[in-house]
């Protein structure tokens, strides 16, 4: 579910890099057992997982209109 931008902990992430140009996007706030939540692919929808996951590596593709595309390593 989407939600207004709030500057809240919630909608804070942390990039940190793995490998070949790829990064893991980690909530700033949100654990499991004491454990961090990254962003992982899930079948092609998005959701909070373990960091350890191949699917939770995400590299940036700037787009000719000026956006930016985030692209799933999975």
């Amino acid at each position: 579910m989407q939600h207004e931008y709030t500057a809240n902990a919630c909608q804070q992430w942390q990039a940190t890099s793995t490998s070949d140009g790829y990064y893991r996007l980690k909530s700033k706030s949100l654990t499991v057992n004491k454990q961090s939540q990254c962003l992982v692919s899930v079948d092609g929808d998005l959701h909070l997982g373990g960091c350890e996951q191949a699917d939770s590596e995400w590299r940036t593709e700037f787009m000719p209109n000026g956006s930016l595309r985030v692209v799933s390593r999975k």
